[in-house]
C-alpha cells in the first residue's frame, strides 16, 4: 500500500477524492513551518482570509507537529512515514485493547489487522485527520479497559488530552460513544448495575476533565474559533431537526444509497469518498458478526443488540446525523466508524469463541449467500453505482474463501492450518483493498511535480518574491488562478499559505465569522468553509489594502488592463497594481450605523465604503456627538507603517481634525492598540474590521495581537499537568476492582 511512498517514488498527496490533502492539509503544514521559522509561535496570520488566529490548529495534532520538525522540502515525503506510523499504532493499540478484554492472541491479531486496514483508517490516511482519530480511538478503548478491568485510570487523561488538543468536537463524538460503550460493557457482563455504572461514569468523567485541562491551551482556542465561525448560522436549520417528526424522517440521498456497497469495499463504487459511510472492516467481519448472537448468552445478546441499534440509526436517518453534528452537516465520518467498530467487535467476539463452540454452519452459509446476492444486486438497487465486474467477482471469491475456511474451523483437526490460512487471507485482502483505496480513488503526486517549476513552485512564486523585495509596505495580493496541483473550485483558496503571501481568501473548517459577514453584505456571496475574497471588486480591494493582482499572461481581461496599472511580466504571469488601494489603516470623515448601510442596494455598498465607515448601531449612538468634518476628501490620511509582521503593526499618522481611524484587520478581541503609548479601545468597523476614534494631531500607533484565551489556557494546562503528575505518583499501584463475573457471560 505504502511502498512506493516510503521509497519516495510518489508523494502522499492526491488528486481525486482526497484532494484536500493538497488543498487543505499540505498548505497548512507549509504555512506553519514558514511561520515558526520566520516569526515564532503561530498566532495571528494574514494568510488565512484577511487575518485570523491559527494557533489552536497548529500543534494540537501531534502527528502533524512531528512533520514540522523536518525541512520544508521534506514535509511532503514525510507524510507517508507518519501515516505508516499511525497504521502501526492503530493496530497495536487495538490489539492491546482486545487482549485487555481477555481475547486470545489470534483473535487480537485478526482484529488489529481488520481495524488498522478499515476503510475509515486507509481512506482517512489520505487526508490525515481520520487516521489520527483511528489511533486515538483505539487508545481510548484500551485506556477505558484498563480503568474498567484493572482500576488503572492513568492512561485516560492522556488520550483525552490528545483528543481535546486535536479537535474538541471529536472528543465530544467519541466521548458520546464511550458513554454508550460503558453501558454495554457493564450491562453485558454484570447486568443492570446502577451503582457500578455511576461509579464508572464519574471516574471516566473526572479523568477526562483532567485530560481536557491538560489540553486547554489548544482546546479553548479551537472552541472559540468554532463559536466565532459562520457555521453557527446553521443553528436555525439545526433547531428544525430536533422535532421528533423530522428526526426520524426517512431520507435516502445518494450517499445513503451506497451504504450497502461500503460494507464490501470503499473501492466497489464510483461514489466512495471521505464523506461516504466508511463501514468496511473486512469481509470476514460480515461473515462472523451474525455468528455472535448464537455463541453468547441472552444478556450479552440483549446489550449487543441495543448497542448495534443505537449506532445504526444515524446511518439510516440523516437528521439524526445532523443532530449529532449540531447542524454543521450530514456527515457520516465518525458515526459510520462507530457502527463499523461495533460490527468488528461482534465478529472478533464470535471468532474468539470458535475454539470452544462450533460455528453455526447453516447461518454461515446463509450469510455468505446473502452477502454474495447483495453484492451482485447493488447496481440494481442504486442505478448510479458503477461497479467494475472484475472487482465484483474478486470480492465474491474472497467471500467464498472466507466461508470455506470458517467452515473448516469447526473441525479441531487441522485448526492450526485453518488459522494460518485465515491470517494469510485477511492480510492479503487488507493489502489488496488498501492499495486500491489509495491508488484507485486518487492519483498521487510525483516528486518532481513539487519542485519542477510547476504548481506552487510556478512563476507566481517568483512574482511574489519580486513584490516582497520591491515593496516594503504592508499589502495584500490576489491571484486570478490557483497554483494547486488539484485546484478546488478553480480558485486560490489556500495559495497564500503555500506560497507565503498575504491574501484575502480562505479554505478552513472555521473561517472568521465577521469577515464572512462582510463579504456576504458587500458581494452577496454566502460563505462557510470556502471563503472567497473581494477578487472582482476594485473598491473593496482598495479599502482592504489589496494592492496587487497576479494573473496568467493573456488571461488578465479588459478589466485589469483598463482599471489596474501594469507592473511587470514575469515568465507566464503578469503583475498588476490597484491605483485606488489605501494603506492598512486610514481615516474616515464620517460614519453611519449598520442599519443605514444594510438598506443600501447591494451594488452601491462597495462604493459607499470608500467614503463612509460603517459602525455598529450601539457605537453610532455613543459616537454621534463627535465633531468631524462633513466634507469628503479624495486624499485620505493613511497610516505610514514603519514595521509590520503577523501580530504586530507599527506606524504613524497626522490628523488635522478628529477622525474615525480604520484598520483592515478582522476584528478580534486579542488585538490591542496604543496611541502614543496609551491604550485605546478598538471597535468593530465596516462590519468585520477594527477602528478607533482619534483626535487631531500626530499619532504613533501600535497594534499587537495576543490571543485572549492563551494565558488562561496555558495556566490551566500547566496546573492540570501538575495535578496529573501528582496523580501518577499517588496511584503508582492502583487498587484492583472487585473481580467481575466472567468475561462476557
Amino acid at each position: 500500500m505504502l511502498w512506493d511512498f516510503l521509497t519516495l517514488a510518489s508523494v502522499y498527496l492526491f488528486r481525486g477524492v482526497s484532494h484536500d490533502s493538497i488543498n487543505f492539509d499540505y498548505p497548512n503544514l507549509l504555512h506553519y513551518w514558514d511561520y515558526t521559522r520566520e516569526v515564532g509561535v503561530p498566532f495571528w496570520s494574514f494568510s488565512q482570509g484577511m487575518g485570523q488566529d491559527i494557533f489552536p490548529f497548529s500543534f494540537g495534532n501531534i502527528f502533524r507537529a512531528v512533520l514540522l520538525l523536518l525541512d520544508r522540502d521534506q514535509i511532503a515525503f514525510g507524510i507517508a512515514y507518519v501515516e505508516f506510523l499511525k497504521l502501526l499504532l492503530a493496530g497495536w493499540f487495538f490489539y492491546l485493547y482486545l487482549k485487555s478484554m481477555g481475547f486470545s492472541g489470534f483473535s487480537g491479531l485478526i482484529g488489529s489487522i481488520l481495524y488498522a486496514f478499515s476503510s475509515f483508517m486507509i481512506l482517512g490516511s489520505t487526508l490525515g485527520l481520520f487516521s489520527t482519530e483511528c489511533v486515538y480511538f483505539a487508545l481510548l478503548l484500551y485506556a477505558f479497559e484498563r480503568l474498567y478491568g484493572k482500576g488503572d485510570g492513568r492512561l485516560l487523561p492522556v488520550v483525552t488530552a490528545l483528543f481535546a488538543a486535536f479537535q474538541p468536537f471529536a472528543l465530544y463524538l467519541y466521548g458520546l460513544f464511550l458513554v454508550t460503550y460503558v453501558f454495554f460493557r457493564v450491562g453485558s457482563e454484570q447486568g443492570w448495575q446502577p451503582r457500578r455504572l455511576r461509579q464508572l461514569l464519574l471516574q471516566t468523567a473526572a479523568l477526562s476533565a483532567l485530560g481536557i485541562g491538560m489540553a486547554a491551551v489548544f482546546a479553548w482556542g479551537i472552541v472559540q474559533a468554532m463559536v466565532a465561525s459562520p457555521r453557527l448560522e446553521y443553528l436555525d436549520i439545526f433547531s428544525n431537526s430536533l422535532a421528533l417528526g423530522n428526526l426520524f424522517a426517512v431520507k435516502f440521498p445518494a450517499i445513503n444509497g451506497e451504504l450497502p456497497a461500503m460494507f464490501f469495499s470503499v473501492n466497489l463504487t464510483n461514489l466512495g469518498g471521505p464523506e461516504s459511510p466508511l463501514v468496511y472492516v473486512g469481509l470476514l467481519t460480515l461473515l462472523l458478526a451474525p455468528q455472535m448472537p448464537v455463541l453468547v448468552g441472552r444478556r450479552m445478546r440483549s446489550w449487543s443488540a441495543a448497542l448495534l441499534c443505537l449506532w445504526v440509526l444515524p446511518l439510516l436517518f440523516v437528521n439524526i446525523r445532523f443532530l449529532l453534528w449540531f447542524g454543521s452537516g450530514f456527515y457520516n465520518r465518525s458515526v459510520a466508524f462507530f457502527f463499523a467498530f461495533v460490527l468488528l467487535l461482534f465478529a472478533i467476539a464470535a471468532l474468539d469463541r470458535l475454539d470452544k463452540a462450533k460455528i453455526n454452519l447453516y447461518l454461515l452459509l446463509v450469510t455468505g449467500v446473502v452477502a454474495i446476492a447483495l453484492l451482485f444486486s447493488l447496481d440494481l438497487m442504486v442505478s448510479t453505482l458503477q461497479i467494475p465486474p472484475a472487482l465484483r467477482w474478486e470480492i465474491a471469491g474472497l467471500l467464498v474463501l472466507h466461508t470455506v475456511l470458517l467452515a473448516g474451523y469447526a473441525q479441531e483437526r487441522g485448526r492450526g492450518f485453518v488459522k494460518a490460512a485465515i491470517l494469510v487471507l485477511v492480510i492479503g485482502e487488507a493489502m489488496l483493498c488498501s492499495w486500491r483505496t489509495v491508488h484507485m480513488k486518487n492519483t498521487a503526486l510525483a516528486p518532481q511535480e513539487l519542485t519542477a517549476g510547476e504548481f506552487w513552485d510556478d512563476d507566481s512564486l517568483a512574482a511574489i518574491t519580486y513584490l516582497k523585495a520591491t515593496d516594503s509596505t504592508f499589502f495584500r495580493l490576489e491571484k486570478t488562478y490557483s497554483s494547486s496541483p488539484a485546484p478546488a473550485r478553480r480558485f486560490p483558496y489556500t495559495d497564500a499559505k503555500a506560497q507565503g503571501y498575504y491574501g484575502t481568501s480562505s479554505y478552513t473548517n472555521f473561517n472568521h465569522r465577521y469577515y464572512s459577514e462582510f463579504l456576504q453584505l458587500t458581494t452577496g456571496r454566502k460563505f462557510s468553509n470556502w471563503l472567497r475574497g473581494p477578487d472582482d471588486n476594485q473598491n473593496l480591494q482598495a479599502i482592504t489594502a489589496t494592492k496587487y493582482i497576479i494573473s496568467r499572461a493573456g488571461e488578465g481581461g479588459s478589466v485589469l488592463r483598463q482599471s489596474y496599472d501594469h507592473v511587470k511580466d514575469m515568465g507566464g504571469v503578469q503583475i498588476w497594481r490597484n491605483p485606488l488601494t489605501l494603506s492598512l489603516g486610514f481615516a474616515y470623515n464620517r460614519f453611519v450605523p449598520m442599519r443605514t448601510f444594510t438598506q443600501l442596494p447591494l451594488e452601491a455598498r462597495p462604493d459607499f465604503l470608500l467614503n463612509s465607515a460603517v459602525v455598529l448601531d450601539d457605537d453610532f449612538e455613543r459616537w454621534r456627538g463627535v465633531e468631524m468634518s462633513a466634507e469628503d476628501s479624495d486624499v485620505k490620511e493613511e497610516l505610514r507603517i514603519s514595521s509590520h509582521r503577523p501580530g504586530r503593526i507599527d506606524g504613524t499618522v497626522a490628523l488635522a481634525q478628529p477622525k474615525l481611524f480604520f484598520f483592515s484587520i478582522p476584528y478580534d478581541m486579542g488585538w490591542r492598540a496604543t496611541d502614543n503609548g496609551k491604550e485605546v479601545a478598538l471597535a468593530r468597523v465596516n462590519i468585520a474590521f477594527m477602528g478607533t476614534l482619534l483626535s487631531a494631531g500626530t499619532h504613533k500607533l501600535s497594534l499587537q495581537y495576543w490571543p485572549t484565551y492563551f494565558p488562561a489556557g496555558a495556566v490551566t494546562s500547566c496546573l492540570s499537568l501538575l495535578v496529573y503528575i501528582v496523580f501518577l505518583v499517588v496511584f503508582r499501584n492502583p487498587p484492583q476492582p472487585k473481580r467481575r463475573v466472567g468475561r462476557s457471560d
